[in-house]
């Protein structure tokens, strides 16, 4: 129990209530001496007081306490596979239902609040009815506002953030997203060579090493993220279209994201194949499809985080940052999306080759054990 926010959570309540420290003595039968020292920190008040103190207010006694409920990190990987298996076995309701129970219980957790606005934006697309999607863009906007707002760690309120601009961008609302997350393109400073060198000079290489690695890791990724967005805006101009896939795909191949990322690996050579549909090379965007299934079938599941002969030490900070390795959708709900991933409009050409017939009979049948 923290006495300092009892007394700041008393102080406010009777502000909001708009009556003095004299009249709530009145009230509850104390002197306003007793309120006074309740608001400075200087006594508790009576156990017996705290009843008529929250009616009075209109809150719960935990409210003013200031306690709330927490979950740690493992009680919070439980609550969203769980949920996530609900979503995937078509129980949409009661994963709904029982999402909204977890965010009432524990309102203050923000490591899970904030988990439970990604499992939305994660399975928005099984939600068939247009009014209860737009019920929970709602609760996320909701959530994620409630969240930086009031939490104070940093890695939090930034992932708050960018699943608030996910959801507004999700929402056909570009320039709320943009308003967010900011619209000066600003100077990026390499944080992670610095501080590497600072380990450096402390004489802890392996601190060094570890953080270079950790920043290679992400920049990585990051970069491949960007290579394939900008591919995707590259339909109507061929020459830079086929420059970026080029660079991308030796981007993946020198990291070997085949094996340590799949799902950008797969992903590269998905739009790759769009692409080539859109520019009507059909023999081009069939090979490519090929090369997609073929790494889905023997790279993608079981869906997980990891790291490889390279990247030594990425595992151990997973486990320190405390991100799950783990998928974030239900391995049968990314299959089916890999299903009718092959269902694009721009794929419409293809559908009279056997080849093509072939793969999505390889992708019905994928095992994903």
């Amino acid at each position: 129990m923290e006495q300092l926010l009892i007394a700041k959570n008393i102080l406010q309540h009777r502000q909001q209530a708009e009556v003095t420290q004299e009249q709530l003595a009145h009230i509850l039968g104390v002197t306003k001496a007793a309120v006074s020292k309740w608001e400075t920190g200087q006594s508790l008040p009576d156990i017996l007081i705290l009843p008529k103190l929250a009616t009075y207010f209109n809150v719960t006694i935990d409210d003013l306490l200031g306690y709330s409920r927490q979950l740690n990190h493992q009680q919070i990987q439980n609550v969203y596979k769980a949920l996530a298996e609900q979503f995937a076995t078509g129980e949409i309701d009661e994963a709904l239902n029982k999402s909204s129970h977890y965010v009432k219980e524990y309102y203050h957790c923000y490591p899970l609040i904030v988990k439970i606005c990604g499992l939305y934006l994660n399975h928005l697309e099984l939600i068939v009815d247009v009014d209860v999607k737009q019920k929970v863009l709602k609760d996320i906007i909701h959530l994620c506002n409630h969240v930086t707002k009031h939490c104070d760690k940093l890695s939090l309120l930034q992932e708050a953030k960018l699943l608030l601009s996910l959801t507004y961008l999700f929402n056909q609302q570009p320039q709320l997203a943009l308003e967010h997350i900011g619209e000066e393109q600003t100077l990026i400073i390499p944080e992670t060579s610095l501080r590497a060198q600072c380990y450096a000079t402390l004489g802890k290489e392996a601190q060094a090493q570890k953080t270079l690695q950790v920043g290679l890791y992400q920049t990585t990724l990051n970069l491949m993220q960007m290579l394939i967005d900008y591919l995707s805006l590259q339909f109507n101009n061929k020459e830079q279209f086929e420059e970026t896939y080029k660079r991308a795909c030796a981007v993946s191949d020198a990291f070997n994201l085949a094996k340590l990322h799949p799902t950008t690996h797969v992903r590269l050579h998905y739009v790759g194949a769009l692409g080539y549909a859109q520019f009507q090379q059909h023999d081009i965007a069939l090979s490519l499809l090929k090369r997609y299934v073929k790494d889905i079938k023997e790279n993608l599941f079981p869906l997980q985080l990891k790291g490889d002969a390279y990247f030594t030490q990425i595992t151990s900070w997973f486990e320190e940052v405390n991100i799950s390795l783990d998928p974030p959708r239900d391995p049968s709900v990314v299959k089916q999306s890999l299903i009718q991933s092959l269902l694009h409009p721009a794929f419409q050409a293809l559908h009279s080759y056997a080849d093509f017939t072939q793969l999505q009979h390889d992708l019905n049948k994928l095992s994903i054990v």
